[in-house]
């Protein structure tokens, strides 16, 4: 089994694990300050891939999970999680999620048929169509919101290695 992405809740009570386990789940932990308990095990339906990346939005009421073709976006209210959506994004490989820090918008990085990173706003209970925001390299593998979600920075496989830096005004 390997590990490509954990994430604390911000309350740090849960921290979502996305691998490669059977199933291609996404695992949750609840954390006491000592010990974790049993998984709570999520199955977004990957069926040739595993859960690439995970995000807890900043509320901690929605995890965010991107995989092969498909990011889900499951309820949670601290105890279960409920009916997952789908932001309506159609693609191959995704390798980074990222919510705002207003929990308004959801960042997906990665293969998007057109190596693009889209940013689907998010009104708490369902998506509005992705914004592309104009980045043009080869396959995205990360992306990160700076702390007044002005900005969103994007890391990826292109020449020069460098991050490019978009402003986001919504």
């Amino acid at each position: 089994t390997t590990t490509f992405s954990v994430a604390w809740r911000p309350d740090g009570a849960y921290l979502a694990v996305g691998g490669n386990w059977a199933g291609n789940q996404a695992r949750v932990y609840k954390f006491d300050g000592t010990n974790f308990d049993t998984a709570l095990i999520l199955n977004p339906g990957y069926t040739a891939s595993y859960a690439q990346s995970v995000s807890w939005s900043p509320s901690g009421g929605h995890l965010a999970v991107g995989g092969f073709g498909q990011v889900r976006v499951y309820s949670f209210d601290g105890t279960t999680f409920g009916p997952e959506t789908n932001p309506g994004y159609a693609g191959t490989f995704i390798r980074s999620v990222a919510w705002s820090p207003d929990g308004r918008y959801l960042a997906v990085a990665g293969n998007l048929g057109g190596n693009t990173v889209l940013v689907y706003k998010f009104d708490g209970t369902s998506f509005a169509a992705g914004i592309n925001v104009g980045y043009a390299g080869a396959e995205a593998r990360t992306v990160s919101w700076s702390p007044d979600g002005k900005y969103l920075a994007v890391g990826g496989n292109w020449s020069g290695n460098t991050a490019m830096v978009y402003p986001f005004d919504g």
